[in-house]
């Protein structure tokens, strides 16, 4: 959905170049060579979309002035009308395709709620909850990347990562931590010197590591699953339903300290 306006925009600057002239032309040959690279990445990373729908808005904004004049020309109201829907839906194909697929994170978030519920276990309705962790005393947590940054601005814990393309290295230790083996998992956090290791459970991140690797320490810490590796190296997990997360959202925290 984030690639509909570029696509709109990409078409309606090459369409206004082949009409266009002089220094106007020159302005569109500028605009489409910052168009296509962003459109270009824009397919292999999601969050690139904004950048590459800006630099459309000219493109589909010439598109819908060339599509409603040749609307507003049509004598027969019946299809005038329709023509003039039809120019607006063309325009806007990411809430033309919202409307008809719906937000497929949103579904898949609420198919992760009932899964939860049908199995007895509370999950994370958002990331908020993970403020929960507030009651412990100021510590270094070994969280997902997400929840991290809210983690870090709500409470007075400090994380070891979050998704802001800052801290590769971490980022890479965490990932490997969620999604390998408890024995791997538990070299990477001693290492990290993290006191608590937080999750929680039912949000996308979370879900991810699951659908890597179902038998991974994240997934199993979520389970409640004894085989993390813990119990061998002192590990010791607690559940606790505090704060925000009573009834309806659990923290797994591992202490880190012997």
């Amino acid at each position: 959905m984030t690639i509909g306006l570029p696509i709109v925009g990409l078409i309606g600057s090459v369409l206004a170049l082949r009409g266009s002239e002089g220094e106007t032309r020159t302005r569109w040959i500028l605009l489409i060579a910052a168009q296509l690279p962003a459109f270009l990445l824009a397919l292999l990373v999601a969050r690139a979309g904004a950048t590459a729908s800006a630099f459309a808005l000219p493109g589909a904004a010439w598109a819908l002035h060339a599509m409603l004049t040749r609307a507003r020309a049509i004598s027969s109201v019946l299809k005038r009308t329709l023509a003039t829907a039809g120019a607006l839906l063309a325009a806007s194909p990411g809430l033309v395709a919202f409307s008809l697929l719906g937000f497929p994170q949103a579904q898949a978030a609420r198919e992760t709620q009932q899964r939860y519920a049908e199995a007895g276990h509370p999950a994370c309705i958002d990331g908020t909850q993970a403020r929960a962790v507030a009651q412990l005393p100021p510590a270094l947590l070994f969280a997902p990347l997400d929840i991290a940054p809210d983690i870090v601005v709500a409470t007075h814990h400090r994380a070891m990562a979050s998704g802001h393309h800052r801290n590769m290295a971490m980022m890479r230790d965490v990932i490997s931590a969620f999604t390998g083996t408890p024995e791997a998992a538990h070299a990477l956090i001693r290492r990290s010197g993290a006191d608590y290791v937080v999750i929680c459970p039912g949000l996308n991140e979370p879900e991810v590591y699951r659908e890597w690797n179902p038998a991974g320490f994240g997934p199993r810490l979520e389970r409640g699953n004894g085989s993390t590796g813990c119990s061998r190296s002192r590990l010791r997990i607690r559940l606790s339903s505090c704060g925000a997360c009573v009834a309806n959202a659990r923290l797994r925290q591992a202490h880190m300290r012997d």
